[in-house]
């Protein structure tokens, strides 16, 4: 009985452990990568307002582009910008706008739930993405 105990005490902690792992298997030279093209767009969206003239500036389909063909697993790639608060101000609002144009070209089913529950939290929909990918 005691044995059951402990198990039960243990399965939470391997499963934390194992959402570190994930966060750690994210490639440095992509995070780098990552952030400087983030600061340059940064610099152009702080005149615009509307996501819809973002998404027209040059660097914005640029990075867009880097990270649909580059980056393996992006959801990895916004957990640890978005949800480990790498990021502030400009550079998270492009993140999130990044995060979810992408999730809507690659899972349009997933970001349509979400919006039909109201919840726009961009850390809720990196976790049902990372779910999907594992």
């Amino acid at each position: 009985m005691s044995r059951i105990f402990y198990l039960c005490l243990l399965i939470p902690l391997f499963c934390s452990c194992d959402k570190n792992a994930e966060v750690e298997k994210i490639d440095n030279k992509q995070l780098q990568i990552y952030y400087e093209k983030l600061k340059g767009l940064s610099l152009e969206t702080l005149l615009h307002s509307n996501p819809n003239n973002i998404r027209d500036l040059k660097s914005y389909k640029d990075i867009y582009g880097w990270v649909k063909n580059e980056v393996d697993n992006f959801p990895l790639l916004f957990q640890n910008v978005i949800s480990n608060k790498k990021v502030i101000g400009e550079d998270r609002s492009n993140s999130i706008l990044l995060l979810w144009d992408l999730s809507d070209e690659f899972y349009p089913d997933i970001t349509e739930y979400i919006r039909n529950e109201n919840n726009y939290d961009p850390e809720y929909l990196i976790q049902i993405l990372i779910k999907h990918y594992n």
